[in-house]
């Protein structure tokens, strides 16, 4: 019987906590999620112009690359290719990098690279 207790009790507890820790994880915050209509917090101020002029210059090299590689024969249409990738690449870092910006700026932390 002891042992049964002994194997028992700390079972019991241990699912009545992974019960209840969803309730936990489900508190709001009080400032997440805002509500709608709410103005977001002004920690530092984005260059929406130049955002989007970075990406539309982004686009144009890769829509040049990409046709300079369709219209490239043997070893030219491999460097294109490998250009085009290249590009595809360091286009995804920048975007990842300014996701951590933006998620950085909005939840107030501050840590983005400059």
């Amino acid at each position: 019987m002891r042992h049964v207790l002994r194997i028992g009790v700390p079972a019991l507890l241990f699912s009545g906590l992974l019960l209840l820790s969803p309730l936990k994880a489900q508190q709001p915050t009080g400032q997440y999620p805002r509500q709608h209509g709410q103005a977001m917090p002004q920690r530092g101020t984005m260059d929406f112009d130049k955002m989007m002029a970075d990406m539309k210059a982004s686009d144009a090299r890769l829509q040049t690359m990409t046709m300079k590689m369709q219209s490239a024969q043997g070893d030219a249409k491999v460097m294109a290719m490998q250009d085009v990738v290249n590009e595809l690449v360091t286009n995804q870092l920048q975007m990842h990098q300014h996701m951590m910006m933006m998620h950085d700026t909005m939840m107030g932390t501050g840590t983005a690279p400059k």
